[in-house]
């Protein structure tokens, strides 16, 4: 387990301190993982993890929706630079993987699927002009990745 608490600013020209786009205030990581020895001659291995990733969100600079009406463009508040903040960013993250030892080569399967839960995580927003309302981009769903591997 991890875990930090932090800000993140920073001030231009103009004298004024704004946040970062990251200066989401904390971030906790959990992890843990298990193996397991099997086959006949035990030398096989299956292994088992997960993690969760809990952080304060990204920063954005928020939409002047009348000037972005106005305008049909998204117009952001140049001077409240990233001071809105998606909600808390989650994601749980599983894995599985098979070990087959040899002696001279080592061949490894894995799954890993991030995000299992399908969080839709908050990444910024824009002006749509076609609804004349704010959307959101989302960050990436459920993401499976396979693996395989031979090491010699």
């Amino acid at each position: 387990m991890t875990g930090s608490v932090y800000n993140s600013f920073y001030t231009p020209k103009d004298g004024n301190e704004y946040n970062t786009r990251f200066n989401g205030n904390f971030q906790l990581n959990l992890l843990g993982g298990k193996e397991f020895k099997v086959g006949k001659r035990k030398t096989n291995i299956i292994g088992l993890n997960g993690k969760v990733v809990l952080s304060g969100g990204n920063r954005f600079t928020p939409i002047d929706v009348e000037s972005s009406k106005a305008q049909g463009e998204d117009i952001r508040f140049q001077d409240r630079r990233f001071e809105e903040r998606a909600g808390t960013y989650y994601r749980f993250d599983i894995g599985i993987s098979y070990k087959i030892n040899r002696k001279k080569t080592t061949h490894s399967i894995m799954l890993d699927i991030q995000n299992v839960t399908n969080h839709q995580n908050i990444y910024s927003q824009f002006y749509n002009e076609d609804t004349n309302a704010l959307d959101n981009f989302y960050q990436t769903g459920l993401f499976p990745v396979f693996n395989y591997r031979i090491e010699f």
